[in-house]
Protein backbone atom coordinates (compact mmCIF):
# COMPACT_ATOMS: atom_id res chain seq x y z
CA UNK A 1 0.00 0.00 0.00
CA UNK A 2 1.56 3.21 -1.35
CA UNK A 3 0.97 6.59 1.30
CA UNK A 4 -1.23 7.86 -1.39
CA UNK A 5 -3.75 5.11 -0.86
CA UNK A 6 -2.67 5.51 2.87
CA UNK A 7 -4.31 9.22 2.85
CA UNK A 8 -7.09 8.50 0.61
CA UNK A 9 -8.41 5.72 3.11
CA UNK A 10 -7.55 8.37 6.35
CA UNK A 11 -9.57 11.23 4.76
CA UNK A 12 -12.39 8.61 3.73
CA UNK A 13 -12.33 7.65 7.35
CA UNK A 14 -12.62 11.04 8.50
CA UNK A 15 -14.86 12.07 6.08
CA UNK A 16 -16.94 9.35 8.02
CA UNK A 17 -16.62 10.20 10.93
CA UNK A 18 -18.02 13.41 10.26
CA UNK A 19 -20.95 12.16 8.47
CA UNK A 20 -22.11 10.21 11.20
CA UNK A 21 -21.73 12.99 13.67
CA UNK A 22 -23.48 15.12 11.67
CA UNK A 23 -26.14 12.67 11.08
CA UNK A 24 -25.94 11.93 14.60
CA UNK A 25 -26.84 15.90 15.22
CA UNK A 26 -29.68 16.16 12.79
CA UNK A 27 -31.49 12.63 13.70
CA UNK A 28 -31.23 12.86 17.71
CA UNK A 29 -30.94 16.10 18.51
CA UNK A 30 -33.79 16.66 21.30
CA UNK A 31 -31.93 13.60 22.35
CA UNK A 32 -28.99 15.11 22.80
CA UNK A 33 -30.12 18.65 24.22
CA UNK A 34 -32.93 17.10 26.46
CA UNK A 35 -32.70 14.81 29.23
CA UNK A 36 -35.44 14.24 30.91
CA UNK A 37 -34.29 11.10 32.89
CA UNK A 38 -30.65 10.75 33.38
CA UNK A 39 -29.22 7.43 32.90
CA UNK A 40 -29.33 5.38 36.01
CA UNK A 41 -31.93 7.20 37.96
CA UNK A 42 -35.53 6.81 37.99
CA UNK A 43 -38.06 9.11 36.08
CA UNK A 44 -40.10 10.07 39.18
CA UNK A 45 -39.59 12.87 41.49
CA UNK A 46 -36.92 11.86 43.69
CA UNK A 47 -38.17 14.67 46.38
CA UNK A 48 -41.29 16.97 47.04
CA UNK A 49 -41.18 20.37 48.19
CA UNK A 50 -42.53 19.51 51.83
CA UNK A 51 -39.71 17.36 52.48
CA UNK A 52 -37.17 20.19 52.05
CA UNK A 53 -39.35 22.50 54.59
CA UNK A 54 -41.26 24.14 51.63
CA UNK A 55 -45.45 24.45 51.78
CA UNK A 56 -46.46 24.51 47.94
CA UNK A 57 -49.47 24.17 45.53
CA UNK A 58 -49.61 21.57 43.03
CA UNK A 59 -50.23 22.97 39.55
CA UNK A 60 -51.42 21.56 36.48
CA UNK A 61 -51.72 23.98 33.39
CA UNK A 62 -52.42 23.31 29.48
CA UNK A 63 -50.02 24.19 26.80
CA UNK A 64 -51.44 26.14 23.46
CA UNK A 65 -51.44 22.83 21.57
CA UNK A 66 -52.85 20.83 24.41
CA UNK A 67 -50.00 19.35 26.10
CA UNK A 68 -50.33 18.94 30.17
CA UNK A 69 -48.00 20.37 31.87
CA UNK A 70 -46.92 20.28 35.56
CA UNK A 71 -45.44 22.81 38.00
CA UNK A 72 -45.10 23.55 41.46
CA UNK A 73 -45.13 27.53 43.11
CA UNK A 74 -43.16 26.92 46.40
CA UNK A 75 -42.62 29.76 49.45
CA UNK A 76 -41.59 28.98 53.31
CA UNK A 77 -43.45 26.80 55.83
CA UNK A 78 -45.36 28.88 58.73
CA UNK A 79 -47.37 31.84 56.12
CA UNK A 80 -50.83 32.38 56.09
CA UNK A 81 -52.33 32.78 52.69
CA UNK A 82 -52.46 36.82 52.95
CA UNK A 83 -48.38 37.00 53.50
CA UNK A 84 -47.75 34.17 50.64
CA UNK A 85 -50.02 36.63 48.52
CA UNK A 86 -47.45 39.56 49.47
CA UNK A 87 -44.19 37.72 48.71
CA UNK A 88 -42.22 38.33 45.43
CA UNK A 89 -41.97 35.45 42.98
CA UNK A 90 -39.00 34.11 41.09
CA UNK A 91 -39.98 32.18 38.11
CA UNK A 92 -37.29 29.10 37.68
CA UNK A 93 -36.47 27.29 34.70
CA UNK A 94 -34.50 24.54 34.90
CA UNK A 95 -31.46 23.25 33.31
CA UNK A 96 -31.58 20.47 30.61
CA UNK A 97 -30.90 16.91 32.82
CA UNK A 98 -33.47 15.36 35.43
CA UNK A 99 -37.01 16.77 36.64
CA UNK A 100 -37.27 19.43 38.61
CA UNK A 101 -37.32 18.03 42.07
CA UNK A 102 -33.95 17.54 41.50
CA UNK A 103 -33.37 21.22 42.14
CA UNK A 104 -35.22 21.53 45.40
CA UNK A 105 -31.94 22.28 47.36
CA UNK A 106 -30.57 24.97 45.67
CA UNK A 107 -34.58 26.33 45.29
CA UNK A 108 -34.60 25.51 48.98
CA UNK A 109 -32.02 28.33 49.35
CA UNK A 110 -33.20 30.72 47.47
CA UNK A 111 -36.86 30.90 48.62
CA UNK A 112 -34.93 31.35 52.28
CA UNK A 113 -32.32 34.20 51.00
CA UNK A 114 -34.51 36.43 48.80
CA UNK A 115 -37.27 35.62 51.13
CA UNK A 116 -39.87 34.80 48.01
CA UNK A 117 -42.08 32.46 46.35
CA UNK A 118 -41.18 30.48 43.50
CA UNK A 119 -42.61 28.67 40.54
CA UNK A 120 -41.11 25.85 39.04
CA UNK A 121 -42.24 24.57 35.65
CA UNK A 122 -41.74 20.85 34.39
CA UNK A 123 -40.78 21.12 30.83
CA UNK A 124 -42.89 18.70 28.73
CA UNK A 125 -41.68 15.70 28.58
CA UNK A 126 -40.17 15.84 32.09
CA UNK A 127 -41.18 14.70 35.26
CA UNK A 128 -45.09 14.19 35.76
CA UNK A 129 -45.90 16.49 32.36
CA UNK A 130 -46.68 15.02 29.18
CA UNK A 131 -45.53 15.56 25.32
CA UNK A 132 -41.96 15.23 24.19
CA UNK A 133 -39.42 18.18 24.60
CA UNK A 134 -38.34 20.36 21.57
CA UNK A 135 -37.26 24.40 21.26
CA UNK A 136 -40.75 25.16 19.93
CA UNK A 137 -42.18 22.78 22.86
CA UNK A 138 -40.70 24.34 25.57
CA UNK A 139 -41.41 27.83 24.12
CA UNK A 140 -45.16 27.08 24.27
CA UNK A 141 -44.77 25.71 27.31
CA UNK A 142 -43.00 28.92 29.14
CA UNK A 143 -46.10 31.07 27.58
CA UNK A 144 -48.84 28.57 28.82
CA UNK A 145 -46.94 29.39 32.63
CA UNK A 146 -46.44 32.83 32.09
CA UNK A 147 -50.40 32.88 31.30
CA UNK A 148 -51.44 30.94 34.22
CA UNK A 149 -49.35 33.44 36.46
CA UNK A 150 -50.92 36.94 34.84
CA UNK A 151 -54.34 35.01 35.15
CA UNK A 152 -54.10 34.25 39.37
CA UNK A 153 -54.95 37.18 41.46
CA UNK A 154 -51.73 37.30 43.60
CA UNK A 155 -49.86 38.22 40.07
CA UNK A 156 -47.49 41.27 40.50
CA UNK A 157 -45.83 42.04 37.14
CA UNK A 158 -43.11 44.43 39.43
CA UNK A 159 -41.93 41.67 42.17
CA UNK A 160 -41.62 39.02 39.20
CA UNK A 161 -38.51 37.83 38.16
CA UNK A 162 -37.55 35.06 35.75
CA UNK A 163 -34.49 33.06 36.23
CA UNK A 164 -32.83 30.32 34.32
CA UNK A 165 -29.72 27.86 34.37
CA UNK A 166 -28.18 26.39 31.21
CA UNK A 167 -30.77 25.61 29.38
CA UNK A 168 -33.14 27.21 31.47
CA UNK A 169 -31.21 30.81 30.53
CA UNK A 170 -32.30 30.29 27.00
CA UNK A 171 -35.75 29.66 28.02
CA UNK A 172 -35.65 32.94 30.47
CA UNK A 173 -34.38 35.02 27.65
CA UNK A 174 -37.17 33.76 25.11
CA UNK A 175 -40.09 34.67 27.96
CA UNK A 176 -38.54 37.25 29.22
CA UNK A 177 -38.58 39.38 25.30
CA UNK A 178 -42.72 37.78 24.80
CA UNK A 179 -43.69 38.78 28.29
CA UNK A 180 -41.75 42.10 29.26
CA UNK A 181 -45.18 43.59 30.87
CA UNK A 182 -45.48 40.49 33.30
CA UNK A 183 -41.74 40.95 34.77
CA UNK A 184 -39.29 43.33 36.71
CA UNK A 185 -36.17 41.25 35.87
CA UNK A 186 -34.13 38.39 34.60
CA UNK A 187 -31.33 36.54 35.68
CA UNK A 188 -29.12 33.83 33.82
CA UNK A 189 -27.17 32.00 35.22
CA UNK A 190 -23.76 29.61 32.84
CA UNK A 191 -26.55 29.78 29.51
CA UNK A 192 -25.31 29.88 25.81
CA UNK A 193 -25.45 32.31 22.78
CA UNK A 194 -27.10 29.48 20.52
CA UNK A 195 -26.99 26.02 20.03
CA UNK A 196 -25.38 26.19 16.91
CA UNK A 197 -22.78 27.59 19.19
CA UNK A 198 -23.08 24.92 21.70
CA UNK A 199 -23.12 21.99 19.46
CA UNK A 200 -19.11 22.29 18.23
CA UNK A 201 -18.21 23.03 21.44
CA UNK A 202 -20.22 19.52 22.80
CA UNK A 203 -19.26 17.19 19.54
CA UNK A 204 -15.67 18.95 18.18
CA UNK A 205 -15.77 16.43 15.09
CA UNK A 206 -19.18 19.16 14.26
CA UNK A 207 -16.63 22.46 14.55
CA UNK A 208 -16.44 22.12 10.26
CA UNK A 209 -19.83 22.16 9.48
CA UNK A 210 -22.13 23.83 12.39
CA UNK A 211 -21.05 27.38 14.32
CA UNK A 212 -21.25 30.91 12.93
CA UNK A 213 -20.89 30.59 9.09
CA UNK A 214 -20.70 27.09 8.45
CA UNK A 215 -22.26 25.01 5.80
CA UNK A 216 -24.34 22.99 8.20
CA UNK A 217 -26.44 25.04 10.46
CA UNK A 218 -29.72 24.14 8.37
CA UNK A 219 -29.40 21.01 10.31
CA UNK A 220 -29.72 22.72 13.81
CA UNK A 221 -33.90 22.49 14.49
CA UNK A 222 -33.43 23.46 18.03
CA UNK A 223 -31.51 26.73 17.89
CA UNK A 224 -32.18 28.86 20.97
CA UNK A 225 -31.00 32.14 19.97
CA UNK A 226 -30.26 33.84 22.88
CA UNK A 227 -27.61 36.32 20.99
CA UNK A 228 -30.15 37.50 18.63
CA UNK A 229 -33.42 37.52 20.95
CA UNK A 230 -31.38 39.38 23.91
CA UNK A 231 -31.01 42.38 22.00
CA UNK A 232 -35.01 42.89 22.84
CA UNK A 233 -33.82 42.95 26.11
CA UNK A 234 -31.67 46.39 26.76
CA UNK A 235 -34.24 48.21 28.66
CA UNK A 236 -34.64 45.32 31.29
CA UNK A 237 -32.78 44.57 34.24
CA UNK A 238 -30.60 41.74 33.83
CA UNK A 239 -28.03 39.89 36.05
CA UNK A 240 -25.43 37.51 34.36
CA UNK A 241 -23.90 35.08 37.04
CA UNK A 242 -20.67 33.51 35.29
CA UNK A 243 -18.81 30.49 36.28
CA UNK A 244 -15.23 30.76 35.00
CA UNK A 245 -14.54 27.20 35.31
CA UNK A 246 -17.69 25.75 34.00
CA UNK A 247 -17.29 22.84 32.20
CA UNK A 248 -20.23 22.65 30.21
CA UNK A 249 -20.68 26.14 29.37
CA UNK A 250 -17.49 28.12 27.71
CA UNK A 251 -17.78 31.57 30.04
CA UNK A 252 -17.23 33.13 26.50
CA UNK A 253 -20.62 32.54 25.91
CA UNK A 254 -21.89 34.46 29.09
CA UNK A 255 -19.65 37.50 28.27
CA UNK A 256 -20.84 37.47 24.90
CA UNK A 257 -23.93 37.74 25.70
CA UNK A 258 -23.26 40.77 28.06
CA UNK A 259 -21.15 42.45 25.65
CA UNK A 260 -24.53 42.69 23.73
CA UNK A 261 -25.46 45.43 25.77
CA UNK A 262 -22.96 45.63 28.46
CA UNK A 263 -23.85 48.43 30.73
CA UNK A 264 -26.99 49.54 33.07
CA UNK A 265 -30.02 47.63 33.39
CA UNK A 266 -27.53 45.21 32.65
CA UNK A 267 -24.61 43.64 35.45
CA UNK A 268 -22.01 40.81 35.37
CA UNK A 269 -20.93 38.53 38.36
CA UNK A 270 -18.03 36.38 37.66
CA UNK A 271 -16.93 33.41 39.92
CA UNK A 272 -13.77 31.99 39.93
CA UNK A 273 -13.08 28.34 39.83
CA UNK A 274 -17.28 27.95 39.77
CA UNK A 275 -18.23 25.08 37.93
CA UNK A 276 -21.50 25.11 35.43
CA UNK A 277 -23.91 23.61 38.30
CA UNK A 278 -23.24 24.22 41.68
CA UNK A 279 -21.72 28.12 41.84
CA UNK A 280 -24.81 28.82 44.44
CA UNK A 281 -22.96 26.24 46.87
CA UNK A 282 -19.37 26.50 45.76
CA UNK A 283 -19.36 30.11 46.11
CA UNK A 284 -22.37 31.03 48.30
CA UNK A 285 -20.16 34.14 50.32
CA UNK A 286 -20.76 35.57 46.41
CA UNK A 287 -23.21 34.33 45.14
CA UNK A 288 -26.08 34.70 47.27
CA UNK A 289 -25.32 38.64 48.15
CA UNK A 290 -25.18 39.44 44.11
CA UNK A 291 -28.43 37.70 43.77
CA UNK A 292 -30.22 39.40 46.67
CA UNK A 293 -28.86 42.92 46.38
CA UNK A 294 -30.42 42.65 42.56
CA UNK A 295 -33.42 41.38 43.57
CA UNK A 296 -34.02 43.46 46.37
CA UNK A 297 -33.54 45.80 44.47
CA UNK A 298 -36.07 45.56 41.92
CA UNK A 299 -38.84 44.43 44.11
CA UNK A 300 -38.35 46.53 46.85
CA UNK A 301 -38.43 49.39 44.74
Amino acid sequence: MNWAQVLLRGAVAIGGLATFTVGLLYALQEKIIYVPVIPGVPRGYIALPEEYGLDYEDIWIRSKDGIKLHAWLMWRKGLDSEQVKALPLVVFFQENAGNMSMRLHFLRALVAVLNCKVFILSYRGYGESDGSPSEGGLQMDASAAMSYLASRDDHLPDKTVIMGRSLGGAVAIYTAVQHKKDIAGVIVENTFTSIMDMAPQALPPLRPFVGEGKPCNWLVRNKWESIRRITSLKDTPMLFLVSLADEIVHPGQMTRLFGVHGTEPWSLCEFEDAAHMDCYHTHAPLYWPRVKTFFDELVMA
